[in-house]
């Protein structure tokens, strides 16, 4: 009876698009600092990223693969942890990249432009004091850029950490993926596409066990 009650259940979440919600964190597949100090240098293979300014602007490129990612967006968060902080409670800010870059080769001379519009603002908050780990809730717009990044790939250049007034000498230091310690992680909340995934089927089962 309790299969029945199952097989059942999963019929109408198809038919009527009664969703399972899920929830992916990812880890970049690509992340470089770029520093306007020396804009011809290359830092792809640091531990440790830049974000901020001193002497010149300070900032992070990343990007992430979305691939495991089917459905409709909800929300999105970035995740990450500092080496040092002195942001003195600026206002930091993640941004769009509208090019694309290597790890390796991409430096503050070569870098892709990015959307600093309402559109294209991925995170904006003020900048957390200690080192984290700390996980910030992203905007609207961030939303709807990871949802075209699902739709569309080619697009998908990912974002550039920098605060929104480059100056002072206020900065901070997340971690890279070439470290042991915890990178800047994406976490994408989303409700799966009309098929729904053997491990939320399990999920359900367990449920009337």
């Amino acid at each position: 009876m309790k299969n029945v009650f199952v097989l059942s259940l999963v019929f109408l979440c198809l038919t009527v698009g009664i969703a399972l919600g899920d929830e992916v964190t990812l880890t970049p597949t690509a992340d470089s600092p770029v520093f306007g100090y020396n804009p011809g240098t290359n830092y792809g293979g640091q531990s440790y990223g830049y974000w901020g300014y001193y002497n010149a602007p300070m900032r992070t490129l990343v990007k992430y693969n979305l691939t495991s990612v089917v459905g409709t967006v909800t929300a999105v968060k970035l995740s990450f942890q500092l080496q040092q902080n002195n942001w003195s409670g600026t206002t930091i800010w993640a941004c769009k990249l509208q090019g694309d870059w290597a790890e390796m080769t991409v430096t503050y001379a070569n870098q892709p432009a990015h959307d600093t519009s309402a559109a294209g603002i991925f995170l904006t908050a003020t900048a957390p004091s200690g080192l984290g780990p700390f996980t910030l809730d992203c905007t609207a717009a961030a939303v709807t850029i990871v949802q075209s990044w699902i739709s569309t790939p080619a697009t998908n250049y990912g974002i550039i950490l920098r605060t929104e007034t480059e100056g002072s000498s206020l900065r901070a230091y997340p971690y890279m993926r070439e470290s042991s310690s915890q990178p800047v992680r994406l976490v994408v909340t989303y409700t799966p596409g009309s098929a729904i995934a053997p491990a939320s089927l399990g999920r359900v089962k367990t449920l009337f066990r």
